[in-house]
Parts: structure tokens; sequence; C-alpha cells
């Protein structure tokens, strides 16, 4: 969604979000998708990503903003 801009604006930065929390999941397509993410980020995005998932995990997806 976030990587193509389906429907959102295109942002990779959410797309890892979104990916890291699907592949603590075991989503296939998230632990294939998020090294797209990766050589895309900076290493300080990927940081940055990494806070805002776990901040979503840790609200119960509540603190999505």
């Amino acid at each position: 969604m976030y990587a193509m801009g389906d429907g959102v604006p295109k942002d990779m930065l959410m797309a890892y979000v979104w990916w890291s929390l699907a592949k603590a999941k075991e989503e296939n397509s998230a632990i294939k998708n998020i090294g797209i993410a990766e050589s895309r980020l900076t290493a300080q995005e990927i940081a940055e990503g990494q806070v805002l998932a776990a901040r979503r995990y840790e609200s119960g997806y509540v603190d999505c903003d």
C-alpha cells in the first residue's frame, strides 16, 4: 500500500513500519518485501521506522498516526 502509493501517499518509511510489524508475525510477503524498503532508506530512517513500529505494536495499534 505505502510502497506503491495505493490509496495513500507513497511513503517507503511507512511501508517499512508495516512490513516490520507483519514480519514479526512471520508473514511471508513482509519477510520478502522489507528488504526493498531497507534498500531505499537510510540507517537513520530504518531506526525511526523501528521506533514507529514498536510504538504501534505497544499501543495495540491505537497510536498509528
